[in-house]
This record gives C-alpha cells, structure tokens and sequence, in this order.
C-alpha cells in the first residue's frame, strides 16, 4: 500500500491482471496490453490493483492510461521488486537450511525470463548439482558443466574438480540472466577413457598377427573402455581413466594416426562386439573387421600405409 494505492501481487500458473475503483471492478483480464509500455516487466505476475482515481475506457476492455494510472503501475514495479527480493531470501534460508533449492530457483526463474533483467551483481544463487552441494551462479570464472541425473561420467567430472549441475530451463535460464550461457549436456561433450585388458584373447591375438602378417610393425594395438554415448571406435590419445572431451578425441583420431606407434580400440565398441562371435570361426575375418574400422578413412587421407592389410586377409 502506498499513497492510497492498494497492490497485491504473486507468481501462480499463469499471469492475472485486475484493476479496481472501490468496489468496481475495472478490469479482470489475462491480456498484458492492460500493461502498456510495461506488459515485459510485470506481464509474467498475477496482481491486484486498487486505485479510486482509475477509469476504464468507454469500451470497457481496458484501464485509461493516464497520470493515474502510471502512479499506479510505479507502485506495481515496487511490489514486483520486493517480491523479487523476497524469493532471494527465501532461496537462501532454503539453501541454508538444505531443503530443497529449485521451488524457488523456478520462481526467480520466472521472473528474470519474464523481465529479461540481470540478476543483482551481489545476488547469492545457488544451483542445484546431480550430486553433491550446490555451486553459486557467478559472473566471471569457469562455467559448470550440465546433466539431467547423475551418471559415471558425471562422478568422474566432478571429482576433478569440475561441477556438474542439473540440466533443467529454469536453470539455464538463471545462467543467463548472470550473463553466462551453459554448455550442452556432458553427454554430449565429454567421455570417460580407460585402459583395459583385451576383450577376448583369441581376437587380440588376430589383430596383432594381422597387422604383422601385412607387415605393418611400427604400430602397436592396445584396449581401452570409453564411457559415454556414442563412443568411438578407436582413438590415439593414451586413456587416463580422467574425462575426456569428445572434441580433442575427434582431433587426434585421424589428423595424427598417420605418426603414432600406438592405436586404443574400445572394447566394448559395437564392432568389437560383433567381432567376437566371429573370431572363434574366423579370426582373420574377425580382426579384419576391426582393423577395418579403425582405419576407415584413411583411403580419402591419401595414405597407403595399411593398404597391406587388405591383401593379407586369407578368408
């Protein structure tokens, strides 16, 4: 209340917007063009506006806008703020009482989306992670990484160091309100690499005597396990068991293999799978097929190197 002008407003389903003189109702509408100029700041509230000096037009389908009704609307904006900071303190009470954080987050959320406005420079937001403690939004320094639930791969980012937090819009929406834009999922940009002994003995063997028999000697095979979504068949950096993201696998895969000694299959590849049902009948088959794969691609590269290995196949 202020200056004989009376407000209530809230957050709910979807926006409402009621103007009153007294007991007349005005208006009762969901069309922010009762707004005006300020339907991007306040379009998102449900609200209740009481002002005896108010009109509606002749129409009835709207409030006059004149001197009145800006006195109006300045209070509007200050209920709006104070609602705004209100949620801020409720976020953080929660935050500090660890109840949970995204009732209030998705209301912050709503606003900030509604009012395309930056979070206050000093605002303490927290962000829910799939696991662990939540991480403050900042506006300088690294980005979190994202994820829809906790997975290997996000325990893994997360015990380098690297947080992880839930992969929701209201969130998202948060980050950009501090002027940050989140990366895409971890699925989609990182994997977990680490080296493993050879998936069947029989077809480790074929691979090696293969690539010997065709005579190529300087390059050695190894096996690793590559956790994540669409992983590649083969790559040439050496498995840490740390994450890895996919674009510096893509890198190396095939602009370096022509000078490296030594080439990680993944084991629990597809292919790798297929080839060993094979490799009991027809081992040479079978390592053929993997070899096959790896080095798919290589004919548009210009290289010659492993052209052998074709000629060497006895089926």
């Amino acid at each position: 209340q202020h200056d004989g002008i009376d407000v209530w407003v809230g957050l709910g389903r979807a926006p409402a917007y009621r103007w009153y003189n007294g007991g007349l109702t005005l208006l009762s509408t969901v069309d922010p063009g009762c707004l005006g100029p300020y339907a991007p700041r306040l379009g998102h509230l449900r609200f209740k506006v009481q002002h005896h000096r108010l009109e509606h037009t002749l129409t009835r389908d709207n409030v006059i806008q004149d001197a009145e009704w800006e006195r109006a609307v300045q209070v509007l904006l200050a209920a709006a703020d104070a609602l705004e900071a209100e949620i801020l303190a409720d976020h953080a009470a929660a935050r500090d009482a660890g109840r949970p954080l995204l009732p209030t987050l998705r209301a912050l959320a709503t606003m900030r989306a509604a009012s395309d406005r930056r979070l206050p420079r000093d605002a303490a937001v927290w962000t829910p992670q799939v696991h662990g403690p939540p991480v403050q939004i900042q506006r300088r320094g690294p980005l979190p990484e994202v994820a829809a639930q906790r997975s290997p791969l996000t325990d893994a980012l997360q015990a380098t160091g690297v947080p992880v937090v839930v992969d929701l819009p209201e969130i998202r929406e948060l980050w950009a309100a501090a002027g940050r834009t989140l990366p895409a999922p971890v699925d989609e940009r990182w994997v977990v690499v680490s080296p493993e002994p050879a998936p069947d003995p029989v077809l480790a063997a074929a691979v090696d005597d293969l690539l010997r028999r065709a005579g190529v000697r300087s390059l050695e095979v190894r096996w690793c396990r590559v956790v994540g979504p669409a992983p590649p068949l083969a790559l040439t950096r050496a498995p840490t068991g740390a994450p890895m993201r996919r674009d510096h696998l893509e890198t190396h895969a095939w602009t370096r293999l022509m000078g490296q000694r030594t080439v990680w299959i993944h084991a629990g590849h597809p292919n790798v799978r297929l080839a060993q049902q094979v490799a009991r009948l027809a081992p040479n088959v079978a390592a053929y097929a993997v070899l096959q794969g790896v080095f798919a691609g290589w004919d548009a590269l210009g290289s010659r190197r492993f052209s052998s290995i074709r000629a060497a196949v006895q089926p």
